[in-house]
């Protein structure tokens, strides 16, 4: 039995949604809940134990397992501010589940708006959070979706520091699923990215 706790309602009734579509087992105790799970570990910890290698197939599940989430948050007028390894859970090593509230803020019409400060030396930080000098602060929630982006860069190319969709990734990952979700994030603009993998 995995104990989450989740304070932000409405990441928790994405979570909640998340559980029941992937037939988990679960109950619900105020912010606590407690899936019954055979295992369970963060993210960071299960790709350490890979070595690094994480196939295709499992980094299109984790991207897609957090799309879902954030899906059902925005349609709840909220959305993860940005992405870090530490902040999925991984479930029966099949799932995989986002978890931290204090990424998740308020929708205003097509801005998100951050509210509290924001670690500026994480990885995956897109450049409009890491320009930002004052609370709140306020653009198109959108751009968030860069951090995925750069979050599942991370998971296709451990081995590189700088991440970035270059033509030699781009090469390799056509026609794939991920190259597209990708190709939308880092060639679009922001009015038109879209978080869909084919």
């Amino acid at each position: 039995m995995y104990e989450l706790s989740v304070n932000n309602s409405k990441l928790r009734k994405s979570v909640l949604q998340f559980l029941k579509s992937k037939q988990l087992s679960f109950e619900e105790a105020g912010e606590i809940i407690k899936i019954n799970t055979k295992s369970h570990e963060r993210l960071d910890a299960y790709i350490a134990k890979k070595k690094s290698y994480v196939s295709y197939n499992i980094i299109q599940t984790i991207i897609k397992d957090i799309i879902y989430i954030q899906k059902a948050l925005e349609e709840d007028s909220g959305c993860i501010t940005y992405y870090s390894m530490t902040d999925v859970i991984v479930l029966n090593d099949s799932f995989f589940l986002f978890t931290n509230s204090k990424k998740v803020f308020e929708l205003r019409d097509e801005d998100i708006v951050i509210t509290s400060p924001i670690d500026k030396e994480d990885t995956f930080l897109y450049g409009e959070l890491i320009d930002a000098t004052t609370i709140p602060m306020i653009f198109p929630y959108k751009l968030t979706y860069k951090s995925l982006g750069l979050f599942a860069l991370k998971l296709l190319v451990p081995e590189n520091k700088t991440l970035e969709f270059n033509q030699d990734l781009q090469e390799r990952l056509y026609p794939c699923g991920l190259y597209w979700f990708l190709k939308d994030i880092f060639n679009n603009d922001v009015k038109n990215m879209t978080l869909i993998i084919i």
